[in-house]
């Protein structure tokens, strides 16, 4: 019940200036604070769609939306799947998080594969290509 409501709630949401953005979504996502981390995943997609659907919105660095994502176990296959089907500053960034911490030399092929894939899809815009090419650049260093 809780988490089609805020489904609800950020489907139905259209974003204003960062600062009423980012607090209003804080204010949506704090309803999920009662749920276990695992009965929050009917969530992501609902987050991601919002990434997706407002790519050039101030949405929080990392902001509210990236602070819940990385809270629920098992984000990442959908992280990797919103990137392949509209890459956008915020989930490129996101990305690049991944490829900061702790993770496989699979993992991180895998990753930086997602990244590439940024420079030639054709829904990315200039400055998320951009985005990409600086992050992949960071990576090889």
């Amino acid at each position: 019940m809780i988490a089609e409501k805020v489904i609800a709630e950020l489907d139905a949401f259209v974003p204003a200036d960062e600062s009423e953005n980012v607090g209003y979504l804080y204010e949506i996502l704090a309803q999920l604070k009662p749920l276990a981390p695992e009965l929050r995943t009917s969530v992501i997609p609902a987050i991601l769609r919002l990434i997706e659907n407002y790519p050039e919105a101030e949405l929080g660095a990392p902001g509210p939306l990236v602070h819940e994502l990385e809270s629920i176990p098992g984000y990442d296959s959908f992280l990797r799947d919103s990137v392949l089907r509209q890459p956008t500053d915020l989930n490129i960034w996101m990305v690049n998080r991944i490829l900061n911490s702790k993770i496989s030399i699979e993992s991180r092929s895998n990753w930086l594969q997602v990244l590439r894939s940024v420079l030639k899809h054709p829904l990315a815009s200039k400055e998320s290509r951009q985005t990409a090419r600086e992050f992949l650049e960071h990576q090889n260093q």
